[in-house]
């Protein structure tokens, strides 16, 4: 690949990605404000600069209704704004830097039709402002019809090359089969584009009769009665007030309107979609009025089975990391591979699949990233329809496909649609795609404002259908057309700071947290493993009695070693062990014989206590580790499960950060208050007692002084503990640090968008965020290290002098007691009380640090003790025998 003449390889990759320019059809924001993400695409851009490219890319006037203007948090991956909102502030990342080269991969394809307006005029008002080299990635051939050269690409290589005009010459050629293909379509699946110009003009006499026979006598499978909803995130903002719609058995309804008109929280009262999240099965309640499945209302149904009868094929297929017929297997759990391949029939994926060589084993990847897209959207078709649902949703299924994977998937869909055996609901986009169903309900404002088939829609003069077709259909439409449409995309998402709202959730979470937390019931806990406990009981016992042991051995063998042997000779060998040796060279003999012994005495000792503390510390670290894995485990499990439970309101107040780290950090902390604080103070106790008691009975004025002196020792450990454990900053308030710009969120944002994160050369700008999370999540750290380091200091220094105190105070008592006091029981003394000493460091070593461990347990109580508003595990709820 030569850019200018040059092999690609040879240029420098960030001078390369410098010139580049890339808007796709997924934008990728970041958590930080719309002005932060604007700015990545130049760090060095001025606000100007930043407000300039934002009306470049028809964003100024969206981002000035918000009540922070371009300081508004944009949220986890955007979360905050619509999908034309984020694709225009992508388009403005890119445009702030000046890019020589732009790429448009399909930018507007995930859009609904007048965000797409908006976004197109944009992209054309880019490319006709300043001349600069564009490559487009199209699926949807209106896109194209202007540019300068089209390249057919088909089995790896250019087919075809030439403009519009030239390409269409040939009847046979692949660019006007492709377009054919768009503009004609099946009799029932109509292209996204080519052939919404005849929507207007179409007889559907025939069908309409049959709608409203259908419409009149089918039961009615879901009904709003004077629905009122809110999200919980935004409590105070009303998304629907008094909103009705009735869907009859075996009818295909499909929902329309304007981005941020409310028909995918029609859909969410469903199958719980959000404006942030997949649509999934009922996440969320209405706050007011009913929502009712064949004159039921859904709350009173059990969920489970429930959202059993409903199936779900979204935009954005997401497969599991297995085989292709696991993936589909995961729509009936219980389905047999006959079922399964029933379903890929149904989905026209059964050929594909079977052309594979390991068929329906053939592994999918991380994401599905081994099949197509086209693949990937078939397999989740199959995936809904293995368990027959009674109700099927369709989410714009084609809208992320080229134009021959739409064409195989739209016909399956179709067939679906077709059959009745099914009550259909699709999310349309594009108008295109639901001209021929039952019915089609504009919603805007939270309102069902018109309802009907597509022909009677059309017939209204001024009809909001009507005007929406005719804004597809014109979408070369005059700036001052897409002037209006912007102004009605921009006014849907205006709003009173009253309406934008938002309650502060993190502190009351952390108040439930906080009054959650119970150290009995965090003891109750360990309960089952008390067997355990107690054999890890008795090996701390024996570890902490090993620690005064080895003082005793110690001061032995220094004993043995240092041994004054005194001179003999004629003189004094009468006086040696009272004269019993008849010459020198026998009291030589029997005082070496003598140390060989005591030598293989304390040898045998060392063994003894060796075996001791090995079978001490295995018995200690068995059993209180296996009481606290065990524990543990218990502990994680109950958590995923209640996380499961909760409804999408809970994952909405908390960050996925926050959630991973309580089935990890805080399941871990835990057992502080189960095995932890019994084996650290078993070990302390047994050290502690057995080495005093020895130090009494070998010195007891030594023994005295080193227990006066343990005040001072303990006040020296206790600065070291509270820098180790964090004790001395317990006032710090952490609350504020948003966790998605922490640390761990901002590298998992990272590795995550890797790809956006390359193409905007934003490398060493995510590591100085990184760094700067770093420095904020301790902004007082050279003040820390220098405290920490003082009383470190500190620490030793009293430590130390303890130990001078202690060491000439033995040496008094020995120079002053000579017959009372040998240096052998001075040694015991000393070494039996110092070991001990070494055994409570040793007990209290690894300690958690007790607030962050009540923090953990809090979380994990309050975790457990919720009640889920929509529990998906809960057998509470009506099932009913038939529809």
């Amino acid at each position: 690949v030569e850019l200018d003449g040059m092999d690609i390889k040879d240029i420098n990759v960030s001078y390369l990605r410098g010139l580049i320019g890339y808007v796709g059809q997924e934008p990728t924001l970041f958590a930080t404000t719309i002005a932060g993400n604007i700015k990545y695409g130049n760090p060095d851009a001025t606000q100007e600069q930043i407000e300039s490219a934002a009306r470049a890319a028809n964003a100024h006037d969206f981002i000035m209704s918000f009540p922070d203007g371009y300081e508004t948090q944009v949220g986890d991956k955007g979360a905050q704004l619509s999908g034309g909102q984020k694709q225009r502030v992508a388009i403005a990342r890119v445009l702030v830097a000046n890019p020589k080269i732009l790429i448009l991969d399909e930018a507007t394809s995930a859009l609904d039709s007048e965000s797409e307006v908006v976004v197109q005029e944009a992209l054309d008002n880019v490319v006709a402002q300043q001349k600069r080299t564009t490559v487009v990635i199209a699926h949807r051939l209106s896109t194209i019809r202007n540019a300068d050269s089209i390249a057919v690409v088909a089995g790896g290589e250019v087919v075809e090359l030439g403009n519009h005009d030239e390409l269409m010459v040939s009847d046979s050629g692949h660019y006007r089969t492709l377009v054919d293909k768009q503009e004609r379509g099946p009799s029932r699946t109509p292209s996204r584009e080519g052939s919404e110009a005849n929507l207007a003009g179409m007889d559907e006499s025939v069908e309409v009769a049959a709608r409203e026979s259908l419409r009149q006598d089918g039961p009615v499978h879901f009904e709003f009665k004077d629905v009122g909803f809110s999200y919980p995130t935004r409590p105070r903002k009303k998304v629907f007030d008094g909103f009705n719609l009735k869907i009859r058995s075996g009818e295909t309804v499909a929902l329309v309107g304007p981005s941020g008109g409310g028909k995918s929280t029609t859909v969410s009262l469903m199958t719980g979609k959000s404006t942030t999240v997949s649509l999934i099965e009922r996440f969320y309640d209405v706050n007011e009025g009913s929502l009712e499945y064949y004159g039921v209302d859904v709350r009173e149904l059990n969920l489970l089975w429930f959202r059993d009868q409903i199936g779900y094929v979204g935009q954005e297929p997401t497969l599991f990391n297995t085989t292709i017929a696991k993936n589909i297997a995961y729509g009936a759990p219980g389905a047999t591979q006959k079922e399964i391949e029933e379903a890929a029939i149904q989905a026209n994926i059964h050929n594909t699949i079977m052309e594979f060589p390991d068929g329906y084993d053939t592994e999918v990847g991380e994401r599905g990233t081994q099949l197509s897209g086209g693949q990937k959207q078939r397999v989740a078709i199959a995936r809904a329809l293995v368990k027959k649902p009674k109700v099927l949703l369709l989410d714009e299924a084609t809208s992320a496909l080229d134009t021959e994977s739409e064409s195989v998937v739209q016909e399956a869909l179709d067939k679906l649609m077709e059959s009745k055996d099914h009550t259909t609901i699709v999310i349309a986009h594009r108008l295109s795609t639901i001209r021929n169903v039952d019915r089609i309900a504009f919603i805007a404002n939270g309102n069902v404002l018109e309802h009907g088939t597509h022909h009677e829609l059309m017939s209204k003069a001024k009809g909001r259908y009507k005007r929406l077709v005719e804004s597809a259909e014109s979408r070369k439409s005059t700036v001052a057309d897409a002037d209006n449409v912007r102004k009605k995309v921009t006014n849907g998402n205006s709003g009173d700071d009253d309406d934008e709202y938002t309650p502060d959730f993190k502190t009351e979470i952390e108040e439930a947290e906080k009054s959650a937390f119970s150290v009995g019931r965090a003891v109750q806990m360990a309960a089952p493993d008390v067997s355990f406990i107690l054999i890890g009981a008795i090996g701390a016992v024996m570890a902490g009695g090993v620690f005064p042991a080895w003082g005793v051995m110690f001061a032995e063998t220094i004993d043995l070693l240092f041994r004054q042997v005194p001179e003999c000779n004629d003189t004094t060998l009468p006086d040696l062990q009272s004269g019993s040796f008849a010459t020198c060279e026998d009291y030589y003999r029997f005082v070496a014989d003598d140390m060989r012994d005591v030598s293989f005495r304390l040898a045998g000792y060392w063994v003894i206590i060796a075996a001791g503390c090995i079978v001490g510390h295995m018995l200690t670290h068995w059993g209180f580790g296996l009481a606290s894995e065990r524990l543990n485990k218990r502990v994680r499990d109950s958590s995923f499960s209640a996380l499961v439970r909760q409804e999408v309101a809970f994952f909405d107040k908390r960050s996925v950060g926050s959630i991973t780290s309580q089935l990890q950090d805080d399941a871990a902390r835990i057992h502080t208050f189960s095995g932890e604080p019994v084996r650290s103070f078993l070990m302390a106790i047994s050290a502690i007692i057995t080495g005093v008691a020895l130090s009494f009975v070998f010195m007891w004025p030594f023994a005295l002084v080193a227990l006066g002196c343990i005040p001072l020792m303990g006040f020296a450990t206790s600065i070291e503990m509270k820098q180790m454990l964090g004790e001395d900053g317990e006032g710090e308030d952490k609350s504020g640090q948003d966790e998605l710009n922490s640390p761990g969120g901002i590298l998992v944002e990272t590795l995550l968008n890797m790809r956006t994160v390359s193409a905007l050369q934003l490398e060493e700008q995510r590591i100085h965020n990184y760094e700067d999370a770093l420095t904020k999540s301790q902004p007082n750290y050279i003040m820390d290290g220098f405290m920490a380091g003082l009383t470190t200091g500190l620490s030793m220094f009293i430590q130390q002098w303890v130990n001078a105190l202690q060491l000439w105070w033995g040496g008094w008592l020995l120079f002053n007691y000579t017959d009372t006091y040998s240096f052998k029981d001075f040694l015991i003394s000393m070494f039996a009380l110092l070991f001990a000493l070494f055994g409570l460091g040793a007990a209290f070593q690894g300690l958690s640090d007790r607030k962050e461990t009540e923090r953990s347990a809090g979380r994990i109580f309050h975790l457990l003790d919720r009640r889920s508003a929509i529990d998906p595990l809960s057998e509470e709820g009506k099932k009913l025998e038939s529809d």
